[in-house]
């Protein structure tokens, strides 16, 4: 989405439109980020805490 989409450009969230945009993230940018995650090893910890893991 671009900056054209009309979330950032004032009309919102809570708009109808606002939110119709953003119901697309799910589509597009969601799967992708969990994909890069999945490659890289990064679903899941063995420790808990940011410093652990850090660790880890």
């Amino acid at each position: 989405m671009n900056r054209q989409d009309g979330v950032s450009n004032g009309i919102g969230l809570r708009s109808k439109k606002g939110s119709r945009i953003y119901t697309q993230r799910k589509a597009i940018v969601e799967p992708v980020n969990g994909q890069i995650k999945e490659c890289r090893g990064l679903r899941r910890f063995l420790l808990r805490g940011l410093e652990k893991v850090n660790g880890e």
